[in-house]
């Protein structure tokens, strides 16, 4: 179409040819008049001059116009609407991992964003999302440079994460708004969803149990804010073996008995998947192994057991044969392995006897085999009251609180450190028990004290008899007393309690309830740690419980759960923040990390006037993370990270369901190749289109002109 400009030397040809076929007759008649005409000759030679250049520059603006997107391919003129800013977000769920061929879903991505930003006229902005949970902004400010953002895209990384499409959303809406604010060049913007469509990250979050609504309208705003290009890089039926889990089967793990462990495979293909060899490694070390079939949708169990020799931090891991998707293919443990559990027993109204006081009955709960605690693997020890302060508590895995009357505001910022240390609190009531000093010290009211107690005390109950209602023994501290009839524990006598009240705490469960629907047993979890609240005594003051057959598991139960938030605390999903207290004569101490990929990062502690703590938040590959607090001789601390085990499942949505499900009424560009854009290329047809038509009305202004001149032109010269 260029090569229609020499149509654009036609107007001038035709005139010299004109001015060739005339001939020059002297004619006196004709003298008179020219002699006349002299006068206006320079005007009338301009006014032809301006019509010649019209009549031209019409020739030129319709081959423009038809010729603009060539053009525009070779960087030759800009877009007369403006730039246009692109918005790329590349899935980041582990499940891009999947290798079908030479290269995984993300490297495919990869090179997709890669072609978007080749294939872009020049002038165009870039910025880049990776959509995980969280979601990373890679390049958050629009990028004019080509390269310098390619770069960016080849040095991306596939996190081990899940995927949190609303938040996502947000980000590239903050984005969009920010370019929008501070670059007014940028007139036109198009996001591409670079994802492999898994029904993990976009049907779950449209769905009606999730924030879907929410979520279906942040994706209306930004459709009215941008055009929304998705291209598919999944594949149908795709097969995936992992490992969904790795488990503790007992409450803790101690080196004076074995441990069981416990693993969980999942088949989440449609083919079942015979002789799958599962290893379980100790700290690297091959300790069993086991050939399975894997039936397609159905979870297989597997236990062994093992007996630490040493105590200190300890790595499980569970391996399955590679498939491939090799990510999900391993998950780990990390056990902290004691050589006794310590449990501190702070007793508010101590007694000679053995079986006296408020802590007595307890005391023997919690190492019933024998009376000389030596050899057990619970060491309990008791104190009274006012030793809480002058007693190191980071020296026990539990404290138990029994009929302690009343606290201060230190023993209660004692107690707090404790919890953000990750200790267990279990705490008792009883007659000496000063509800107002509990309520202000230890549950935080009036807002001037940390919250420690997971409710609040209301009054004192002593009108009748009751007993327990383990509400369907959904809560670990009951489930071993499911099917047990025998156990007592729904006999077990109450003469007297405290009402709780948990109704402002969203964080507390109720455990073990009265018959008569009042809270017994609450648990919630506090910092790092966990506490625990009973309604009634330790002892037989207002209770037969302390010698009811229950009372030994029960007390049992509730140290397993004390203890386990830390076990919790130790191991946790991609994406999530590790840390710890630090207890270290140089608490400013910079903190190492190794993490899994092999690299080394360095943070600075967090310190105040009364601790000093880390943390670390780029957990973006699982596997474990050994952390050097500093301290001679106290060994590395391990974190093991997983990958979430929702993301496992390689099912994706059909088209068909991303209109009707996920984006309902939301109009967007679906693609599974970049070669696509050739049979709807919305995003650039809105570009090029504003173009010509801008082209075009100039041509039909300037039509307007010519007529009216030339009419002008003519009865001016007649």
């Amino acid at each position: 179409m260029l090569g229609w400009l020499a149509a654009a030397s036609l107007p001038l040809l035709i005139h010299l040819w004109n001015r060739r076929q005339q001939r020059e007759v002297p004619w006196a008649a004709v003298e008179f008049l020219l002699a006349a005409m002299r006068k206006n000759a320079r005007r009338l030679r301009l006014e032809q001059w301006l019509l010649l250049a019209i009549r031209t520059l019409l020739i030129l603006l319709i081959v423009l116009a038809v010729a603009q997107p060539y053009m525009e391919q070779l960087g030759l003129i800009a877009p007369v609407v403006g730039r246009t800013h692109k918005v790329l977000v590349i899935d980041g769920t582990f499940s891009m991992g999947y290798k079908p061929g030479d290269r995984s879903r993300f490297e495919h991505a990869k090179q997709l964003a890669t072609q978007i930003v080749e294939n872009s006229p020049r002038g165009d902005a870039f910025t880049l999302v990776v959509l995980g949970k969280p979601p990373r902004v890679v390049v958050g400010t629009p990028v004019l440079e080509p390269n310098d953002f390619i770069e960016e895209i080849e040095n991306l990384r596939l996190p081990h994460t899940a995927g949190d499409l609303p938040a996502t959303l947000h980000r590239v809406e903050e984005i969009i708004k920010r370019a929008q604010s501070d670059n007014h060049r940028l007139t036109q913007t198009e996001v591409y969803f670079l994802s492999d469509l898994g029904r993990a990250t976009w049907l779950d979050e449209a769905s009606e149990e999730s924030p879907g609504n929410e979520f279906r309208n942040q994706a209306k705003r930004l459709s009215e804010s941008a055009s929304l290009v998705l291209l598919d890089v999944g594949q149908p039926n795709a097969e995936n073996l992992a490992v969904t889990n790795l488990r503790l089967l007992d409450p803790y793990a101690t080196t004076k008995e074995a441990v069981r462990i416990e693993a969980e495979l999942h088949n989440f293909g449609q083919q079942n998947q015979l002789r799958q060899r599962a290893e379980f490694f100790v700290d690297e070390k091959a300790v069993a192994h086991e050939e399975v079939d894997l039936k397609s949708g159905v979870d297989v169990a597997l236990a062994f057991t093992y007996h630490f020799e040493t105590p200190g931090d300890h790595v499980i891991q569970c391996h399955l044969n590679g498939d491939l998707l090799e990510i999900d293919n391993h998950r780990w443990l990390m056990l902290s392995v004691k050589e006794k559990i310590n449990v501190l027993c702070v007793d508010g109204s101590p007694a000679g006897n053995s079986l006296g006081g408020a802590a007595g009955y307890l005391a023997v709960a919690l190492a019933p085999r024998q009376s000389v605690f030596d050899g057990q693997v619970v060491q309990p020890r008791i104190v009274p009251e006012t030793s809480l302060l002058e007693t190191d508590l980071n020296r026990f895995d539990c404290i138990f609180l029994c009929n302690v009357g009343q606290f201060t505001r230190r023993e209660a910022k004692v107690l707090a450190s404790y919890l953000q240390a990750g200790g267990g609190l279990v705490c008792f009531l009883g007659d000496r028990v000063q509800i107002d000093s509990y309520n202000l010290h230890l549950h935080g009211d009036g807002g001037k004290n940390p919250r420690i107690l997971p409710a609040r005390l209301v009054e004192l109950v002593a009108e009748n008899q009751y007993t327990l209602d383990p509400l369907d023994y959904n809560d670990p501290i009951v489930q071993a007393f499911r099917g047990q009839q025998r156990s007592g524990l729904l006999t077990t006598p109450v003469s007297r309690y405290i009402r709780l009240d948990v109704s402002d705490d969203p964080d507390a469960t109720v455990a073990l309830a009265l018959a008569g629907g009042d809270p017994f047993i609450v648990q919630a979890r506090r910092f790092k740690g966990t506490s625990i609240l009973v309604a009634t005594s330790a002892d037989v003051s207002w209770t037969a419980m302390p010698v009811w057959p229950s009372f030994v598991p029960l007390v049992q139960e509730l140290l397993a759960s004390a203890v386990r938030g830390q076990l919790n605390d130790r191991n946790t999903l991609t994406g999530s923040v590790i840390g710890a207290s630090l207890r270290s004569t140089h608490p400013n101490r910079a903190v190492e990390i190794h993490t899994p990929d092999g690299s080394t990062a360095t943070v600075r502690p967090r310190t105040s006037a009364d601790a000093s703590a880390w943390s670390y938040s780029d957990t973006l590959t699982s596997g474990v993370y050994s952390v050097n607090q500093g301290d001679v001789g106290t060994g590395d601390q391990k974190f093991a990270v997983n990958v979430d085990a929702t993301e496992c499942d390689l099912t994706k949505l059909d088209p068909s369901e991303l209109r009707s499900d996920v984006w309902p009424g939301v109009p967007f560009v679906y693609w599974t190749t970049w070669q696509d854009r050739e049979n709807e290329p919305v995003a650039d047809a809105v570009r090029r289109g504003q173009f010509h038509r801008a082209l075009l009305y100039a041509v039909l202004m300037l039509l307007f002109v010519e007529i009216a001149l030339a009419t002008y032109m003519g009865r001016h010269s007649a």
